[in-house]
């Protein structure tokens, strides 16, 4: 006997409220398997370099997916569509600069047997950095000035390492367009600044001190000197005697 069988008593309206319940479940497991993925949800690029949007779509074969569209937007003042692509799930944003530094979101449009469908992914945040700096303080010579810009994004995290030993680290939380972490730290042997962010490790420079090379010719010059006067002093001894021995036989 079907399970939606129809009948007036209670007992069959209660069977059929339940068959439907199953069918619209079933119905939507069907196409719940039809996801859109934005991996990883951070991008961190560095500044006026490429940067690499992913969005993913995948559902199963036998699913009937026609009409595919994604949209790619971010979640700016204006929320303008960056650009409109056919199967092709990314997007690369050319030449970044700090203003691109938001999150973006992509979203496709299909149509199922049913009706059109819609789904939009969890976002990817682009974040963005500029080269580091790690030398002698200006106009200091005891102090290591390590600095860079980023996006102004909490999860940066800038560190000093010396002989690998944790030192210091600074973090900002200043909404502009960007922001400097620095620190300042004394010299050094081995010093080592780090560039993280809650997502992984970014960047690093290192600082050795420079040794000078050693004054061969000085150590040589003063050497010699001794030696120079002594030999001056001995020429100037033997010609003045042998002007007395000259002048005694003249006479």
């Amino acid at each position: 006997m079907s399970m939606c069988a129809h009948g007036r008593s209670p007992a069959p309206r209660k069977s059929r409220w339940l068959c439907l319940t199953v069918l619209l479940l079933l119905q939507q497991g069907n196409w719940g398997q039809i996801t859109v993925t934005q991996s990883p949800s951070v991008v961190v690029s560095r500044l006026n370099h490429n940067a690499t949007l992913a969005c993913n779509f995948s559902h199963r074969p036998e699913q009937k997916v026609t009409g595919v569209i994604l949209y790619w937007y971010h979640t700016g003042p204006n929320g303008q569509d960056l650009s409109r692509t056919s199967e092709d799930k990314s997007v690369v944003l050319q030449n970044a600069t700090w203003r691109d530094s938001q999150r973006y979101r992509c979203m496709l449009s299909y149509e199922t047997p049913e009706q059109p469908q819609r789904k939009r992914g969890e976002g990817v945040l682009l974040l963005l950095h500029d080269s580091m700096t790690f030398d002698l303080a200006p106009g200091m010579v005891s102090e290591l000035l390590c600095s860079v810009k980023v996006s102004p994004d909490p999860g940066f995290r800038l560190s000093v390492f010396r002989d690998g030993v944790h030192v210091l680290t600074a973090q900002n939380h200043t909404p502009a367009p960007h922001v400097t972490l620095s620190l300042l730290v004394p010299v050094a042997h081995n010093a080592e600044c780090r560039l993280n962010h809650s997502s992984g490790f970014i960047l690093r420079k290192t600082y050795s001190i420079q040794q000078l090379p050693e004054p061969v010719l000085l150590y040589v010059a003063i050497l010699l000197v001794p030696f120079i006067v002594l030999v001056i002093s001995l020429t100037a001894h033997l010609i003045t005697t042998s002007g007395h021995v000259k002048s005694h036989g003249v006479r």
